[in-house]
C-alpha cells in the first residue's frame, strides 16, 4: 500500500495529469485504490492492444482525468490507461468517492450513464462486464468491430472494387452531380444558423501565420488581420470569427 503511494508522489512530478489529479480529489483510501488500478494499467500495456493481448479480454480506454475536467489535452497518451471491463466499472464507482461539490455531481452522473441505458442495467461489476461482452460480441459478429472502419468479415471482389470506383469517378465528373453538390453547400453555409456555430467556432482562432479572423456581420466573408490590427477594425464594426 505504502509502495503505491510512494509511487504516485514521484509521477506527480513528470506527469501533469496525476498532479492536477492529487489537487482537485480528495485525499482518502479511494484516491489510493484508484491510483493503484490506473498504475497497474499503465504497467501492463501501453496501448489498447497490448492490453487485449496481455489479458485475453475485451479492453475499454479510460481517462485518468476526467475530460469533464476539462485538462490540457485530455486525450494525451499519459491520460489514458487500459483497463478490463470490471476495472473500467470499478474505476468509475472510485471516482464517485474521490470528489466534493460540482465534480462530485459530474463523476455520479458518468457513472450513472455507464451503469445503465437503453440496452442494460449493471448493479456491480460483474453485471457490466458480462452486458458488455454480450454487447462487444454482437459487433463482432456483425462486422461492426474488429478491422479498419469496421469492415472486417466482409471482403469484395476485384470486379466488385472495380465498378464501385468507375461508379465514384462517374459521378464526380457528372455536371449535374457537381451542380447538386454545389447547390447543397450554398445552401448549407447561407444558412443563419450554420454560420453562427460557424463563427463561434472559429472566435478567438489564430489562424497558423498569426492572424485572426474578422468579419463585419452585414456583408459576407472575412479577413484574417494581425492583432495589432484588431483594435482599428473593432471602431469600424468588425467582430472576432468567420
Amino acid at each position: 500500500m505504502a509502495a503505491a503511494f510512494f509511487r504516485f508522489e514521484e509521477v506527480i512530478f513528470v506527469n501533469e495529469y496525476w498532479g492536477l489529479l492529487n489537487q482537485v480529489s480528495l485525499d482518502n483510501k479511494y484516491r489510493e485504490i484508484y491510483i493503484r488500478l490506473c498504475t497497474k494499467a499503465s504497467d501492463r500495456a501501453c496501448s489498447k492492444l497490448k492490453a487485449q493481448k496481455n489479458t485475453g479480454e475485451f479492453i475499454e480506454t479510460h481517462h485518468i482525468v476526467p475530460q469533464c475536467f476539462k485538462p490540457n489535452k485530455p486525450h494525451h497518451r499519459d491520460n489514458l490507461v487500459y483497463l478490463t471491463l470490471r476495472e473500467h466499472f470499478i474505476a468509475h464507482l472510485l471516482l464517485t468517492k474521490m470528489f466534493v461539490g460540482s465534480y462530485k455531481y459530474k463523476m455520479m452522473n458518468a457513472f450513472a450513464l455507464m451503469a445503465s441505458s437503453k440496452r442494460f442495467v449493471c448493479s456491480n461489476n460483474r453485471v457490466y462486464e458480462s452486458l458488455r461482452k454480450d454487447f462487444y460480441t454482437r459487433l463482432f459478429k456483425a462486422g461492426i468491430l474488429g478491422g479498419a472502419r469496421g469492415h472486417k468479415g466482409t471482403p469484395h471482389t476485384p470486379e466488385w472494387k472495380r465498378l464501385a470506383s468507375e461508379s465514384a469517378k462517374k459521378q464526380m465528373s457528372d455536371p449535374a452531380s457537381r451542380d447538386i453538390r454545389r447547390d447543397k453547400s450554398i445552401k448549407q453555409f447561407s444558412d443563419p444558423k450554420y454560420r453562427e456555430i460557424s463563427r463561434k467556432a472559429a472566435r478567438l482562432q489564430i489562424h497558423p501565420a498569426g492572424r485572426i479572423c474578422v468579419h463585419e456581420p452585414s456583408i459576407r466573408g472575412f479577413k484574417r488581420i494581425s492583432p495589432e490590427e484588431l483594435p482599428s477594425y473593432a471602431a469600424r464594426g468588425f467582430v472576432l470569427g468567420m
